[in-house]
């Protein structure tokens, strides 16, 4: 004798929900994702704009105390100034040159972060925009598979959304999402 069990009424339908459910807890978690890189690679592009424009203003205080220095140093030699006055300007010069090697380091330390949050190498030079290549093309399709395997759904298709991060002398940052980067 065959038998086949039913599903108990609305069961079907519960199933469905729930699995709605779950692809909505997904959407949203990735999209909270999103966002919470978008904000790293923003603070880290003001981040680096803020130390630029600090080593700008350290070199230029630089400039102004070397100018100073030899002012002082040209007063004392025809006697008008005092050796005091040489010693101080000099010790401030030494603070301005340390404080140079400290924001530099941090600019250093701030483009490789940037840099690694585009997957660029930390050590790439150049503007920030990283064009992502076949070989990420097809390291995102594979991650996506097995993060859609993993939540047993198979798409008859995907896309992949990037985001271009560049700096414009007049706009300032500038942050784009391009949809439909390139498809899986």
């Amino acid at each position: 004798m065959l038998s086949q069990a039913f599903p108990w009424f609305g069961k079907l339908d519960l199933k469905g929900r729930m699995a709605a459910q779950a692809a909505a807890a997904a959407s949203e978690a990735y999209a909270a994702a999103e966002r919470d890189v978008i904000v790293q690679v923003k603070t880290a592009y003001y981040g680096l704009g803020y130390v630029d424009a600090a080593v700008a203003i350290a070199e230029e205080e630089r400039s102004l105390l070397a100018h100073y220095e030899r002012l002082a140093e040209d007063r004392y030699a025809s006697g008008q100034g005092l050796q005091q006055a040489v010693i101080k300007i000099q010790a401030e010069l030494t603070k301005i040159v340390d404080r140079l090697l400290m924001l530099r380091g941090q600019r250093a330390s701030l483009a490789a972060r940037l840099n690694t949050l585009l997957d660029a190498p930390p050590d790439a030079a150049g503007p920030p925009e990283v064009a992502v290549g076949r070989s990420q093309q097809k390291r995102i399709a594979r991650a996506a598979q097995e993060h859609m395997r993993k939540l047993k759904s198979r798409p008859a298709s995907y896309r992949f959304d990037t985001v271009s991060v560049s700096w414009e002398e007049q706009k300032g940052l500038q942050v784009r999402l391009i949809k439909d980067a390139f498809k899986g």
